[in-house]
């Protein structure tokens, strides 16, 4: 019948050193499928690894390298490819690792012409045994590439074409994979960019008057702020507000509570990752 399959039912490796085996079963709901597609990433839900196809319902591979490793089934039917089977993670090698790996700091970048290089190092903490590295348009954006780049700490290319790239880097090891790092910044052929993320923020609160003051950071000049304020880290549920190119504001009235506050800088080339946070105590 054509149709679309259902996902293949219960998927189950095994690990013995370097090899693995995966075994699943057919999809238990639609028509019957006319292979499988066997999708692997360094990461939930991604394919950056590979998609590989399949004929039966088994799989195996040796000399895998040791690391933590996410894959799916999808099944394909005479109307298409099918939903993905509940997701596995699999570590390979020995497990010598207590934690996933922190975030790595944020990349430095160096461009010469048309040529680029990436730089990072690892967070201390649990070692990371791979790292992936993101690439994109915009601040944490992945939209121009996910690469695995195995145990090295830079990544260097040629013949890029003029414009503003985002990198960040995410490290793995058998225990897990960690956040991605802060955005570093490519301005290839003088493209002018956005700014870079504030720096330097500090406030002051006396009685309800409240001063909040940044420095521009390299990067693009900006032409405007955004200042988000919060009721707790990283949240912004108080407000977001537009200022001009100053680096300071001030304002009265502020009711008595402990504020978690960031600024943003913008210009015409886009918005920059936000500045450290402030936590501001007003009495």
């Amino acid at each position: 019948l054509a149709g679309v399959p259902g996902p293949p039912a219960e998927p189950a490796a095994r690990v013995v050193g370097s090899t693995l085996s995966l075994t699943f079963g057919p999809p238990v709901v639609g028509p019957r499928p006319t292979s499988y597609l066997l999708e692997a990433g360094t990461g939930p839900s991604l394919s950056n690894l590979g998609t590989l196809p399949l004929s039966t319902t088994t799989f195996a591979v040796a000399g895998v390298p040791p690391g933590l490793y996410y894959v799916r089934v999808r099944a394909v039917g005479g109307g298409g490819v099918g939903a993905a089977s509940n997701e596995l993670a699999i570590a390979v090698g020995a497990a010598t690792c207590t934690a996933a790996p922190t975030a790595p700091p944020a990349p430095t970048t160096t461009v010469a012409g048309a040529s680029v290089l990436v730089d990072w190092r690892a967070s201390p903490g649990s070692p990371p045994s791979a790292f992936t590295l993101l690439a994109g348009t915009s601040a944490g954006f992945a939209n121009l590439g996910v690469l695995p780049l195995g145990t090295g700490t830079s990544f260097a290319a040629g013949g890029v074409p003029a414009g503003v790239y985002f990198v960040r880097v995410v490290a793995a090891n058998a225990c897990g994979q960690s956040a991605p790092s802060a955005d570093g910044v490519l301005r290839v052929g003088g493209a002018a960019g956005p700014p870079g993320a504030p720096l330097q923020i500090s406030g002051t609160a006396v009685g309800g008057a409240v001063t909040v003051s940044w420095l521009t950071s390299t990067g693009g000049a900006p032409t405007s702020h955004l200042l988000e304020a919060g009721t707790g880290p990283t949240l912004s549920n108080l407000g977001v507000v537009a200022l001009g190119p100053g680096t300071a504001l001030a304002t009265a009235g502020v009711p008595a509570g402990t504020y978690y506050v960031r600024v943003r800088a913008m210009n015409a080339a886009g918005i920059s990752p936000p500045s450290g946070e402030l936590i501001l105590v007003v009495p």
